[in-house]
């Protein structure tokens, strides 16, 4: 059979050119008898436009798919989901941080976590004794080893899998939110969702400022509930019945004897809040778990600058529950004084 121009002009191509960012299957082994066109499966050449800069079908192919799923903007991965992968858990998890993923996960996963040099909680979901493949990961396992590491930064998982099965996505994300494992949405969203869509832009500091701020008062505000709540009713009831108005009564009566049942609570508020502070990086404002990695990359020695950085942290967080435990002292005597 005659081969057309096209065709002779892809072979000549593939047989002198290596993909170096796309497709995944480096046009070398077929997917399947008869798909030997993959082995034509281009895109760095003229007229396919170009990942790296996109200007032509491909920069409306991301519009087109932008629009599709309703989001502002759309990149395609330069790299697959390998760079894809490698990106989102070096965002979402600083350099030696802990993460929950399941066994299944594309290879990539474990790379990031080699690179990153992370934690792993590893969920291993059940096999499916008809077929001999992972089935679902089971909500209450992630909700068991968010539970075993709280400090975990995120939750990796693979749904659908290869083979096509699904996970209980939806009941997932519940569990994490309700975990607090959001709180680098949140700062994502306030540096580079507002913007967006109101006409203000705020530097990285003000950002994690303003979501720091926000994130630890919902926390706090639910503390003081809980100690408001706790004041036994006739404090209340003797208040109103002196003619105390209700502003009044709040702050000289009821806020301070909350705030005592509820000191050992802030204290570990703040602490958590000082700890939570090195997501800063991740929107690029320099901090001192930052400058850890960026001495490690250029010295390739990882102990010194992580283990100088444990001990300042340390060093903060015990002179925090100190100073929270002298506090205590101090309003406990003034009670019984």
């Amino acid at each position: 059979m005659t081969k057309s121009t096209l065709q002779q002009q892809l072979e000549t191509l593939s047989a002198a050119r290596y993909p170096l960012h796309m497709p995944g299957h480096k046009r070398r082994v077929p997917p399947a008898p008869g798909l030997g066109c993959y082995a034509w499966d281009l895109t760095e050449i003229d007229g396919a436009d170009d990942l790296h800069d996109a200007d032509g079908i491909l920069a409306d192919a991301m519009a087109r798919t932008a629009a599709l799923y309703g989001a502002r903007r759309c990149w395609y991965l330069v790299g697959g989901s390998t760079v894809g992968l490698l990106a989102g858990i070096r965002a979402l998890a600083p350099f030696g941080s802990t993460v929950v993923a399941a066994r299944n996960c594309h290879k990539a996963v474990y790379h990031a976590i080699e690179l990153g040099q992370l934690t792993a909680r590893w969920l291993t979901p059940p096999v499916d004794p008809q077929f001999g493949i992972y089935g679902s990961v089971r909500p209450a396992d992630v909700a068991a080893a968010l539970d075993a590491a709280p400090d975990a930064r995120c939750v990796i998982l693979t749904s659908p899998t290869y083979e096509g099965v699904l996970s209980d996505e939806r009941t997932i994300a519940e569990i994490c939110h309700a975990r607090g494992v959001p709180l680098l949405v949140q700062v994502f969203m306030m540096y580079f969702g507002i913007p967006l869509v109101l006409p203000v832009r705020f530097t990285a500091f003000q950002a994690g400022t303003l979501v720091f701020a926000m994130n630890s008062a919902a926390y706090i505000s639910e503390s003081l509930k809980g100690g408001i709540g706790a004041i036994d009713i006739g404090q209340y009831e003797a208040a109103m019945a002196l003619g105390v108005h209700y502003p009044s009564m709040m702050k000289d009566i009821i806020l301070p004897q909350a705030i005592k049942s509820v000191l050992p609570s802030l204290v570990n508020e703040f602490i958590s809040l000082l700890k939570n502070t090195t997501l800063i990086a991740s929107i690029g404002l320099v901090d001192i778990l930052c400058v850890g990695q960026q001495i490690q990359s250029r010295t390739y020695r990882a102990f010194e600058p992580f283990f100088a950085i444990s001990v300042f942290y340390y060093v903060l967080v015990l002179g925090l529950s100190i100073l929270g435990k002298a506090l205590e002292k101090k309003v406990n005597a003034s009670d019984r004084g």
